[in-house]
């Protein structure tokens, strides 16, 4: 009688099912500023329930759990362990660190992880499923996103916390050799123009967004001591952008929320925009071309179908084509800071 093949160990799709779990305890805790809290002293189980207002039965299991997860360290046991922060939320997680990347992670508590519990529905339809869903009031993607101030400052501040040390990456790598003029489209916060300008004092940088998302802009820059250095330009980039010729223009995560037909129109207007000899830049999750891996991209690319419906993100090789069609004469890809990488086009 022959023996039973032995099985394969089902523990990383069992992980991988459930990880959704782990992610909203790490969520809950940041909505909490559980890390703020504890880097002001160590704390025990019952002391954390008093200062959170938590139930009772939830401690020591939520703690434990983050404990479990690396996320935060513990001396001793029983009632009387203190809970401490771990040395990532200590660096990301605490409110007021140079790094905190905790405005990226409140907005996928609001917002993401809701519109992906919907992801069966984006692939079925292509129909998006964030404010611009009925079930959340039918609203234009950006006129949802930017409906008002305190939801606008919150996705503002949550791309900039998850961008920021790429584009300072960026503008202290690139060749700016020769460069004077710099337009960032779909600026946001106005970053990215800082970092250029900082690092290159040379290159005159503007950054190019809505009229309400410049004004967040305009505050940003003169917090930095960039007033003078960084000019702001508000209006539309499918319907104000008429500025003058530039050496560079660059777009951070631009080309991704649309379909190839609107990523070609960015394109076409990028060329118009550059001087002869002028680069432009995409700064995107880029998808490896023969498609096996790049995770972050992927989910990133399903992030734009739920997100916009028709956005998808890409690989060199197909920016390449894109880029060759509305004139620009070769690309190349720039490594950053992982998963941010860039491509850029010649004109």
């Amino acid at each position: 009688m022959s023996e039973k093949p032995e099985l394969p160990d089902p523990t990383p799709i069992l992980e991988l099912g459930s990880a959704f779990a782990a992610s909203r305890v790490l969520l809950t805790a940041i909505e909490l500023d559980l890390f703020t809290l504890l880097s002001r002293s160590p704390l025990t189980a019952s002391e954390i329930a008093e200062k959170l207002g938590l139930h009772p039965r939830a401690v020591p299991d939520f703690p434990d759990t983050l404990l479990a997860l690396d996320v935060i360290t513990r001396e001793g046991d029983g009632p009387e362990a203190r809970y401490a922060n771990s040395e990532l939320s200590a660096h990301y997680l605490v409110k007021g660190s140079p790094a905190y990347r905790g405005d990226f992670f409140e907005m996928c508590g609001k917002r993401l992880y809701i519109f992906w519990g919907h992801l069966t529905e984006a692939l079925q339809t292509g129909r998006r499923q964030n404010e611009g869903h009925p079930r959340s009031g039918g609203k234009e993607l950006w006129k949802g996103i930017y409906e008002n101030d305190e939801k606008l400052k919150g996705f503002i501040a949550a791309m900039s916390a998850n961008n920021t040390a790429a584009h300072r990456v960026f503008a202290k790598t690139f060749d700016w050799t020769n460069v004077s003029t710099h337009l960032d489209v779909g600026g946001a916060s106005g970053q990215l123009s800082c970092e250029v300008a900082k690092a290159n004092p040379g290159v005159r940088s503007t950054t190019f967004d809505l009229e309400r998302v410049s004004r967040i802009a305009m505050r940003n820059i003169e917090a930095q001591a960039l007033s003078g250095k960084v000019e702001v330009m508000p209006g539309s980039f499918w319907e104000d952008w008429k500025c003058a010729k530039v050496d560079v223009v660059t777009m951070g995560q631009i080309l991704h929320d649309y379909s190839l037909p609107k990523k070609m129109e960015l394109l076409k207007k990028a060329y118009e925009a550059l001087n002869q000899g002028g680069r432009f830049v995409a700064l995107e999750l880029l998808i490896e071309d023969d498609r096996r891996g790049s995770v972050p991209a992927l989910l990133m690319s399903l992030n734009m179908i739920v997100e916009t419906g028709l956005g998808f993100d890409f690989s060199v090789k197909e920016f390449d084509v894109w880029a060759k069609k509305v004139g620009f004469t070769r690309t190349e890809r720039l490594e950053l800071l992982p998963p941010m990488g860039a491509v850029v086009a010649y004109k």
